[in-house]
């Protein structure tokens, strides 16, 4: 039985891992826009960049199908998208299409694509584990889901070192890898509140620490080499690390395969649903506040629109408490998203140094948010989660601060008197560690008010907040006003951030 309640979370674990390139590439890769003949600093390379990061957040109808039905089913139907997509990039229908927006279109399908097969990981793993490692296995997950691209990176770098390369050659190299949502979906399924995972059943500490190996190889390698990969295994850093990544790869997918065939083999073909009687949230977390997110009557016929409108009323006009949350959202994930999407031109602001390091350190860091946040949010000695959440926004303020005073006055990211490479990505690296961080806390913040049974249509719901920050910072904004100019605004509404968090 051991299996039987960790497998589900392994398995949500390994298809993160191995699909969240899928959206990643081609659209952060300057190779695939010079072959398109597109300018770095474009409209239709910011156009693909949204449309792939909206995409990718937009979790909201498919968390709530989630939280409804089977997830394999919600994952199988993001791998369709998936296909979709990237068949159509790779057939060159999108990119010989006029207008462009095609491409923005097919773009926007593979990422959404992903957003199902995200919504499904996240609804399983909550669903699956107990309340006392809520917050490490949500962290495992995400770091997980964003330490992903050094498995392209690392790779392609090791298996395609040419380097240039066209965007339906990209397509062609991730097909393959979207095979293995239906490869592994059917490892996703609910267990019962009495076949609850625990943390001794995952082996969830020692799945933290290689996870913490990966991130100390992967920055070792890029800091040695800046990036670049060599077939030769006699070069350690250029090398065996990219080989060591293109060889767990196929190990990691023939273990969740393996896992997927001995439940099939023990239990038989079956997929398991929360019992009904686990429906109220509010009291089944053992929260006094108002629950939201309620069960709606076994009987009556599924509505999305209806069941979202009625629950999204709940949260914002009768859950209080909520709405901080929503609002540090918008604010500290919009700004995240946005320093992240314009990483070409905070890299030009700090003088082109490491430019390679740029992409590869961001998702690191990300992913050590993930892990150390998810680790503090369930030891009973760290601070409450109100205070960890104001510690955030603050850490992002400081971030902001130093990208708008660089705005003002270059020289401060001079070497001569900022310390050299990688230390002037500081403040880059702390909102990307902010930014893991925040998407593990808030969820189990809304754990703990809300329950696991609707915990999709509100996490999907937090989740438009960041869609909402994004278009706000990102397009709107970003397409008249410079990055120095969004760098205080983002200041002005991160110091906001400071002032909410500890009222929730």
């Amino acid at each position: 039985m051991r299996w039987f309640r960790a497998s589900p979370v392994i398995v949500s674990m390994m298809m993160l891992g191995a699909c969240f390139t899928l959206y990643d590439v081609p659209n952060y890769d300057p190779y695939v826009w010079e072959n398109m003949g597109a300018s770095e600093f474009g409209t239709f390379v910011e156009g693909l960049i949204s449309s792939a990061t909206i995409g990718e957040l937009f979790i909201l109808i498919p968390a709530i199908l989630a939280d409804r039905y089977p997830p394999a089913f919600v994952a199988w139907s993001g791998g369709v998208l998936i296909l979709v997509g990237y068949g159509l990039i790779y057939m060159g229908w999108s990119s010989d299409a006029s207008p462009r927006v095609w491409y923005y279109m097919t773009t926007f399908t593979f990422a959404w694509g992903t957003a199902w097969l995200y919504a499904a990981c996240f609804v399983t793993v909550v669903t699956n584990v107990t309340k006392a490692i809520r917050g490490k296995a949500i962290g495992a997950t995400l770091a997980c889901f964003y330490f992903a691209t050094s498995w392209y990176t690392e790779m392609t770098e090791y298996m395609f070192r040419n380097g240039h390369t066209t965007a339906e050659n990209v397509a062609a190299r991730h097909l393959f890898i979207a095979g293995v949502v239906f490869l592994c979906g059917g490892g996703l399924y609910k267990t019962s509140a009495a076949d609850k995972c625990t943390g001794a059943d995952l082996n969830l500490v020692n799945i933290m620490r290689c996870m913490l190996v990966l991130v100390v190889l992967h920055f070792c390698q890029w800091l040695m080499t800046g990036g670049v990969g060599d077939g030769d295994l006699a070069h350690f850093f250029a090398g065996d690390i990219p080989f060591f990544f293109t060889c767990l790869y196929p190990i990691a997918i023939s273990a969740t395969v393996c896992i997927i065939l001995r439940n099939v083999a023990v239990f038989g073909v079956q997929f398991h649903k929360l019992p009904e009687s686990e429906g109220d949230l509010g009291s089944a977390a053992g929260s006094s506040k108002r629950n939201p997110a309620g069960v709606s009557n076994p009987n009556e016929k599924f509505n999305l629109w209806k069941h979202f409108s009625s629950h999204a009323k709940e949260l914002f006009l009768h859950t209080p408490q909520y709405l901080p949350v929503f609002f540090l959202f918008v604010v500290l994930i919009g700004t995240a998203q946005t320093m992240q999407n314009k990483y070409e031109r905070i890299n030009q602001m700090f003088g082109s140094y490491g430019e390679d390091m740029l992409p590869c350190g961001y998702h690191s860091m990300k992913t050590l948010g993930c892990l150390t946040t998810g680790a503090l949010a369930d030891s009973p000695a760290a601070p409450r989660r109100t205070y960890l959440l104001m510690c955030l926004a603050g850490a992002m303020t400081f971030a902001q601060i130093i990208f708008a005073l660089d705005s003002t006055f270059p020289i401060l990211c001079d070497f001569d008197i900022f310390p050299g490479e990688p230390f002037e990505k500081i403040p880059w690296f702390i909102t990307a560690f902010s930014s893991g961080s925040l998407l593990t806390l808030v969820p189990v913040v809304e754990l703990d008010w809300f329950g696991v049974q609707n915990i999709g249509l509100v996490h999907g719901t937090t989740m438009l907040g960041a869609i909402i920050g994004q278009v706000t910072l990102f397009n709107i904004l970003g397409s008249f006003l410079e990055l120095g100019e969004i760098n205080y605004i983002c200041t002005a509404l991160c110091g906001g951030g400071i002032y909410v968090a500890p009222r929730l």
